[in-house]
């Protein structure tokens, strides 16, 4: 490197100014390829880390407690995150990469998208016997 690291002495050796500089960033390189590899090994688990999933209000209070508990259970290395909004906003979020996932009631509006139906539900009207309908 052109410069001196370390100074040998009657008896000993020791770190020159340069040479305990370059030691310093040798522990934050050292440091920062121990994040690096745990980085990586923590995303090679698809079942492992935040899961975003986004879910509309009027859905999201009555599907996710048949799930969560489960999903929690069988992947107990996955940190799931609720985000609650409209269709337009998770879809924008989705978009962007900030959320994984959403449980919408309409299909977005995306190529960029691909969609799977969860289930098909019915809705029924009641009304008194009387009424004219």
């Amino acid at each position: 490197m052109g410069v001196a690291i370390f100074e040998r002495m009657r008896g000993s050796v020791r770190l020159t100014k340069a040479g305990a500089d370059i030691v310093d960033k040798a522990e934050l390189a050292k440091q920062a390829a121990q994040d690096i590899k745990a980085i990586a090994k923590a995303h090679s688990d698809p079942f492992a880390g935040e899961l975003a999933l986004g879910v509309i209000p009027t859905i999201g209070p009555f599907l996710l407690p048949y799930f969560s508990k489960l999903l929690v259970d069988t992947f107990p290395k996955l940190r799931l995150a609720y985000i609650e909004d409209t269709t337009d906003r998770l879809t924008e979020q989705l978009l962007s990469g900030d959320l994984d996932a959403a449980i919408l009631a309409t299909l977005p509006m995306d190529d960029a998208l691909i969609c799977t139906l969860l289930y098909d539900e019915r809705f029924h009207i009641a009304m008194p016997k009387v009424h004219d309908l």
